[in-house]
């Protein structure tokens, strides 16, 4: 159960970095791309993953996302609160590209691979913006 809660904590973690939006060189937009880049980086690693050596290799790439992760979420602490308008346009483009879903459909396959998820949670746990 423990190893499920740090699958689910990554997939739950990465969407929010979404939580912003905004238009043209905005500080809100620069942070949602951040998060965007950050989530397309973690499908590509996770996209790597066929056996218990590629899930080790790829734990070493998601833990090295770590601290990329807390800064993306410590800038977007730093901004206020998204205007309603914001929000609206935020809704619109998180729809575009549903990495989450992407995410959580790489964290299905991998959580039928044999052993891997005991070598990714404790990666995975290293998204935590609170670790």
């Amino acid at each position: 159960m423990r190893l499920l809660r740090h699958a689910l904590l990554a997939v739950a973690l990465l969407p929010l970095t979404l939580t912003l939006v905004g238009c043209g060189g905005d500080p809100y937009a620069a942070v949602l791309e951040d998060g965007k880049a950050a989530q397309a980086e973690l499908i590509g690693i996770l996209e790597s993953v066929t056996d218990t050596a590629s899930a080790e290799q790829a734990a070493t790439k998601i833990e090295a996302m770590g601290e990329k992760m807390r800064d993306i979420t410590a800038r977007q602490d730093a901004l206020p609160e998204p205007t309603a308008e914001q929000a609206e346009a935020l809704a619109a483009e998180a729809m575009e590209d549903d990495m989450t879903a992407k995410v959580g459909g790489e964290m299905m396959r991998i959580m039928q691979i044999p052993d891997v998820m005991e070598i990714l949670a404790p990666a995975f746990a290293s998204l935590d913006p609170g670790e």
